[in-house]
Parts: C-alpha cells; structure tokens; sequence
C-alpha cells in the first residue's frame, strides 16, 4: 500500500468512488529498489524533484510481449513514473485496453518540481473520444483525476505526455465502465472553433454545436458567452435544458480587426449536487479590409483569387490552414533549384489550381505540395489524369510553395475533396452528392435550407434537389 500524502482534484474532475472493480489497472509499484536498483525515488516518498527518478527501467504490471506499456524519455520512481526529462518532452501509453462504450480513467499525477516549469499533463486516446485533454495539477502533491472516454468501439489506448517543459509524476492508473447514474455533458464539436478570416461584405455565416446531456439535475444545461459579445449571437431555439442544437452566428458589418468570445456550457450531476461539469468552446473571426469570395472553411473555401488578395495584402499569418477551392490545371513543373517555372503532367507531388479551369497567367495560380498519404495517391494527375480541368477542395497551410504562392501539408483524405458531381441540365440528377452542411442557394441567389426542393446553387454550380 502506498502512502497517501495528499489528494487534490482539479479542472473540476472529480475523483470518483466505485463499487466496480476496475477493468484495467496499474500500481507500478514493481518500480522498487533492490541491492541493485538504488534510483527508484520521487513521488511516493514525497519527493518532487531533485536527485531523483534516474532508473531507465520501468517495471509494470502489465507487461504482456505484444501488448505492453510503451513510453519515451520516461524514468522509473518509487512505485510510479516519471514522464518527461529536463527540455526533452516524454510520453507514456496504455496497452490496448479491451472495452467498449464509456468509461471512466482515473490516475494520480504530481508536478515536478521546478519554478521554469509548467504543470501541465496532456491526455489522447486512440479509439475513444476523451473528455478533457489537458489537466494542470498542483506541486507538491498527489492529484487525484478523473475523465470520462466516450464511444469506445472494441478497444482503447491511452496516452499521457508532457512538453518541454513540464515533467510530471503519474500513479494509479484504473479503467472502469461508467456508471448509467453518472452525470455527463457531451458536447461537439469541442474546442477551439474558427470561423475563418472574412473580407468586408462577407455574409452570415454560423456554427452549429450539438450538446448531449444526462443525468444531470433539474436546472439542466445551463449555457452563454463567458462576456457580452457584440461580434457573435447565440441561438438557443433548437435547444432545451436537455440538450440539442446551439447556433453560433458572427455578426456582419463589423470593423477590420479580431474576434473571440468563449463559450460556457455547464451543469450539475443529479447524484451528487458537488459535481459539477463544465465545457466550453471557443470561437474567433477576423475580418480584412478586403472583398472575398469565401471564408476559408470547407463549407466555404476561400477560391485562388481569395488567398492571392490576402496575400498580396499581407493579411495571412504563413502557414495558417484553410480551405481552398480550385480547378487543376495539372502538376507543377519546377528547375534545378526547385522553383516553379509552369505547368505540366508529369510530377507526382505538386498540382497547379486556378480559379478558372483555362488559366493562362501563372501569376494567378497556386501550387499545392501532395505529401506521401491518400491525398497523393488521389490527387496527383499522373496517376488520376481525370482531375485536370476539374475543381477540388484542399486544405492545408498557405504559404510558398516551389518560391509562388500555395497550400501546403496536404496528406491525408479529410483534407481533400474531388469527384463533385454538379448538374449542366435539368436532367441530370446527382442529389445524393449535395452537401447539406453546405450553404446552399436558389436561383435568385436566397439561401435556402435542407427542406427546399428544387434547382439549388453551391460552391458556384447548379445541382437538382
């Protein structure tokens, strides 16, 4: 057993006391010295820092050949481990944890002990949606945490790391199937939520955030903005104490500039009035000085023209990804020297878009790196000769590419999107392809929403609804 020297929960997690025998634990307390390990210290013998957690060894209770902890720039302490070296960020993961649903992880955490360091643990998981992904823990002490994971199919895997600059302690590590009495707020998407960099004259553009509630007391959901926003509206009248649809919505006409706002979403647990559980969501915009077609998101690429004008206008932070829609015009043709000189058919890692499927003048082009994934495979025109002339959607980070304008880091299948199929006629029929999440118009140029039947306008083409 070992020693309690204190117990703290933080973030407003809540430790939580189970009847359920947990269905995954680690003690480490095989990290233990003996006439020939002396450097198992730190931790619990209430020690933070220092002379201490030396052993590169670390022994585990779970220790199965193929399905084992894995960890990088970790040391053993006593009957714990410690995560992280001195400017060198560590990371300690699970073995596959066989389960499914929601569950519940707790873990004990403590800081290591230095005035240049924060105290900062994050949390991933693969296989699972996690709760909270970043926990700051009190010095001096044992931290007592809990997080919920969410939709577990089969199996999950954990992963608990520093940065540089915070190394930490980390004990106790339990799985338990969650209790149907627990409180839960659920909701998505989470986090930081962008609605992209606007020029004057953008039109009305929202996010929808879905909430999912339980167990919670009478009062329900409680939810606002963290201040008085004049840049943003909230909708609730798809919402109710329950859960639903909350609409985010950016007001139009406001000055060039940056807006944020931090929405709170909260609530009480019906079981124990102690517990409470908080979410919140952060939402921004910036508006130029400058007229664009599109708003950077996928609902809303910004076309070449859009990233050219930003650029020329010195408004884009290089690097910052967004969406982008263009027609191929093939790869790009580069020098000795690696820069882009034109246009050809030939070259597996780059394409060439331009807002206009005939574009001539290569001062109004961008060239889009393909990273080695599926984005390569299906997008490169040697192997997909069909795409030139057709529009695509890509996302990534603008800035130069081959020494021109351009999108770069294009790798994987979400940041992608080819084969839309648009109508030329009345006849032609390819409602199954429309995108719903999209802004959709009728002819007269009126948004128009997912019950309208007939001729609809999106990204620019006709499509029959």
């Amino acid at each position: 057993m070992k020693k309690n020297f204190s117990v703290l929960c933080l973030l407003g997690a809540s430790m939580m006391v189970f009847g359920a025998e947990p269905i995954f634990y680690e003690s480490f307390n095989k990290c233990v010295n003996d006439d020939y390990y002396k450097g198992y210290t730190g931790g619990n013998d209430g020690q933070w820092g220092g002379d201490v957690a030396k052993e590169y060894v670390i022994y585990t209770d779970n220790n199965d050949a193929e399905n084992s902890w894995d960890y990088t720039n970790c040391n053993g302490a006593n009957q714990c481990v410690k995560v992280g070296l001195n400017k060198q960020n560590g990371s300690i993961t699970t073995p596959e944890i066989a389960c499914s649903g929601d569950i519940t992880l707790t873990f004990r955490a403590a800081p290591w002990i230095s005035t240049k360091e924060d105290s900062v643990i994050n949390l991933s998981v693969t296989g699972g949606d996690i709760d909270v992904s970043k926990f700051i823990i009190n010095r001096n002490k044992w931290n007592d945490i809990s997080v919920k994971i969410y939709d577990v199919e089969s199996s999950v895997r954990i992963t608990f790391a520093s940065g540089n600059k915070n190394r930490f302690f980390l004990d106790e590590v339990k799985v338990f199937p969650s209790d149907p009495s627990d409180a839960m707020l659920r909701v998505s998407p989470k986090g930081f939520v962008p609605f992209g960099l606007f020029g004057t004259g953008y039109g009305t553009h929202s996010q929808s955030i879905n909430v999912e509630s339980k167990n919670l007391s009478a009062a329900g959901v409680s939810v606002q903005f963290d201040d008085a926003q004049s840049a943003f509206v909230l909708d609730k009248s798809l919402f109710t104490k329950t859960g639903g649809k909350i609409v985010v919505s950016i007001k139009t006409g406001m000055p060039t500039g940056e807006y944020s706002a931090a929405l709170t979403l909260s609530g009480v647990s019906a079981k124990n009035g102690a517990e409470k559980i908080e979410k919140k969501v952060y939402f921004s915009y910036a508006v130029a000085g400058i007229v664009l077609d599109g708003s950077g998101t996928k609902a809303d690429p910004y076309t070449v023209a859009d990233v050219l004008k930003l650029w020329e206008n010195d408004v884009l932070f290089e690097g910052d990804e967004y969406w982008v829609r263009g027609y191929v015009l093939g790869s790009a043709a580069r020098n000795s020297s690696d820069q882009f000189t034109g246009v050809n058919k030939t070259d597996k890692l780059s394409l060439v878009i331009a807002g206009t499927a005939d574009e001539s003048n290569m001062s109004k082009v961008l060239t889009v790196q393909l990273n080695a994934g599926a984005a390569r495979d299906n997008l490169n025109v040697v192997d997909n000769a069909e795409l030139v002339g057709q529009e695509i959607f890509v996302y990534g980070g603008l800035k130069k590419y081959l020494g021109v304008y351009g999108v770069t880091g294009v790798k994987t299948e979400e940041q992608y999107v080819r084969d839309q199929k648009v109508i030329t006629s009345i006849e032609q029929t390819y409602s199954e392809e429309l995108d719903l999440m999209q802004p959709m118009y009728d002819v007269t140029g009126k948004r128009v929403g997912g019950e309208y039947h007939g001729i609809v306008i999106q990204n620019g083409h006709k499509w029959l609804k």
